[in-house]
């Protein structure tokens, strides 16, 4: 989704912004920081895909069950949401017992504990949304439509296991943005989130990321925004119809691609929308949808900063300057220009840049984690996931070539 309820749907490869040149990336055959033993892998060997769903079977705004009726709800950015009233509580943390899906009869297991001493088998690598092939895309996304096909494990009898995820963000936002947690917390989301299409749905591969650098100079022609019903996530929204949410942000329901007026249950009843625009004072003459932001020069800024408080604050943005202002940061930026629900490849892009980043320079930047805009910071403050994922600590997040990550960005 864009811009601000998050959309579990590219991500959930979560986006990643990829700085080119400027920064040095991982040799593709050898990583230092592990075993000579371990090897790369692109695909390691995973049981063969079923059958996909339907398309016919992936709910619409005509099938939402009788009490989720359609109702408006804030277009804003995590941060800014008002949510309505609350679904019901949340179980407990994800359950052993097998579950049904369109996939076949899966087992969902509790997630690895990290350890300090242990390592990679093996490493994956995420692709930039570009360098998937259709097949590769068309797996990801027929993966998402398996997790709208689920029951839900936190909610109840009416909401879809792709809700869990959107339910845990949209109630965790204020703890979880413009502040320390912001880069880590998102990590293991986004990690747990590959680990549950992979388990539940058979998802082959692994997140991508959505270099948004790519797409500075016009980012409403990103291929990101296809109409393609197999691969694309679907253009600007259009319809304003019974779901629509027109409000000061003018969104309208995406009519197009794979998500076509995909509903959504929380924080309100809606369906999918977008609408591409930039208000000011973000919107700055001579630069397309506040490019200024996410293009190839401010990224080399933000990868030039020495320390996390000034990388994670320039990446993030909206925190407070020395002279009492608030500057956008490319995830700012980004939420804003879409101006509806956020894909979850958006939130991808940040760790990649995060994780470049530390590879410059991972004696220092590894474990580095320091307080921010006037928030405390210890590796041992614990991310919390509502049930959806055991509490995890800060630091057994930090180095993405350690398990249970044992992932590194192409």
């Amino acid at each position: 989704m864009v811009c601000t309820r998050i959309f579990f749907i590219l991500t959930l490869p979560f986006l990643a912004v990829s700085l080119g040149s400027t920064i040095p990336k991982r040799d593709n055959s050898t990583v230092t920081a592990s075993p000579a033993t371990m090897k790369v892998s692109e695909s390691p060997a995973r049981p063969a895909i079923p059958a996909a769903p339907s398309a016919n079977s992936i709910p619409t705004a005509n099938s939402i069950p009788p009490a989720l009726s359609v109702s408006p709800s804030s277009t804003r950015s995590p941060e800014q949401q008002v949510l309505p009233g609350k679904p019901a509580a949340p179980g407990k943390q994800i359950s052993t017992a097998k579950s049904e899906s369109a996939a076949g009869t899966v087992s969902t297991t509790e997630p690895p504990s990290p350890s300090s001493n242990s390592t990679c088998k093996s490493i994956r690598v995420r692709k930039e949304w570009r360098a998937l092939s259709h097949a590769e895309k068309a797996d990801y996304i027929k993966s998402v439509k398996c997790l709208a096909r689920l029951p839900s494990k936190l909610l109840g009898p009416s909401y879809r296991r792709w809700d869990d995820f959107q339910y845990v963000h949209s109630e965790s936002r204020k703890r979880i943005h413009v502040r320390p947690l912001f880069l880590p917390w998102h990590r293991l989301f986004t990690f747990m989130y590959e680990r549950i299409i992979q388990d539940e749905c058979n998802f082959q591969g692994t997140i991508p990321y959505w270099d948004w650098s790519l797409d500075y100079q016009n980012i409403t022609r990103s291929p990101i925004w296809s109409s393609d019903p197999e691969i694309g996530f679907g253009s600007n929204g259009s319809f304003f119809g019974p779901g629509s949410d027109p409000d000061d942000l003018d969104a309208g329901v995406v009519t197009d691609g794979a998500f076509a007026k995909f509903p959504i249950y929380h924080p309100g009843r809606m369906m999918l929308q977008r609408n591409f625009h930039l208000k000011p004072p973000l919107a700055l003459p001579g630069h397309y949808l506040g490019s200024q932001w996410f293009d190839p020069n401010n990224l080399r800024i933000i990868s030039s900063q020495t320390d996390y408080s000034s990388f994670i604050m320039k990446l993030e943005g909206n925190y407070k300057q020395p002279d009492g202002t608030t500057l956008p940061g490319p995830h700012t930026i980004i939420h804003s220009f879409i101006g509806g629900d956020m894909p979850d490849l958006s939130y991808a892009a940040n760790d990649h840049v995060w994780s470049v980043w530390q590879t410059e320079d991972p004696a220092n930047r590894t474990y580095e984690y320091l307080p921010t805009g006037g928030f405390p910071a210890s590796l041992d403050d614990e991310l919390n996931y509502m049930g959806l994922w055991p509490k995890t600590k800060v630091r057994d997040v930090m180095d993405t070539l350690k398990p249970p990550f044992c992932y590194r960005y192409e």
